[in-house]
């Protein structure tokens, strides 16, 4: 005979919450390390919405953070374009400074060497700019990837909420939790009756 958690087949299931009041702890999957222990005050499904209320608060934390991270990446533009203006500056001094000269070989050596060095500037700013814009915008990846998780998972804590509230039978919750049909349809046999 098949034995499912304990239960036989045809028994019916105990109720959602604890009879003697003990202690109950609960896993947190959304944030690892950071579940939750109820008195026995506390059901079950009580426990899943404070779950789902901490995860909720730690994707908001998220979302602030990415906000944080564009606006930085914001800063960090228009910093480029004070650079790039200064390089500008820069350039229009040297060029000044070399209509003053009054030989015309160290007007031209003047010259080269001004244009050199504004190329190199330009150039390391430039590639400054793109490394900014890369990093930020993996960042800004990485920040919304992570808000997607959080919300999948605050999706599956209100439909681990539905089961422990009776709102949602056990068959949908299985096929919820993308069980193997088989498994589904023999599991939901042993929960019938």
């Amino acid at each position: 005979m098949a034995y499912w958690n304990g239960f036989v087949p045809g028994q019916s299931l105990p109720p959602a919450t604890m009879p003697d009041r003990t202690a109950i702890s609960l896993r947190n999957n959304l944030f690892p390390g950071q579940g939750v222990t109820l008195d026995g005050n506390w059901s079950l499904a009580e426990g899943a919405i404070a779950l789902q209320r901490d995860a909720w608060t730690k994707s908001q934390q998220v979302m602030t953070q990415n906000a944080a991270i564009e606006s930085h990446a914001k800063a960090k533009a228009e910093v480029a374009k004070a650079r790039k203006a200064d390089a500008e500056a820069r350039k229009a001094d040297a060029e000044a400074s070399l209509a003053e000269a009054e030989v015309k070989e160290k007007i031209r050596a003047a010259k080269a060497e001004a244009d050199a060095r504004i190329r190199v500037a330009e150039a390391e700013e430039a590639n400054k700019i793109r490394v900014d814009e890369a990093e930020t915008t993996t960042k800004i990846r990485v920040q919304a990837a992570e808000a997607r998780e959080a919300d999948l998972k605050i999706l599956k804590l209100g439909k681990e909420i539905d089961v422990f509230t009776g709102e949602c039978e056990v068959k949908e919750y299985l096929c919820f939790l993308s069980v193997r049909p088989s498994l589904c349809l023999s599991l939901t046999a042993c929960f019938s009756d």
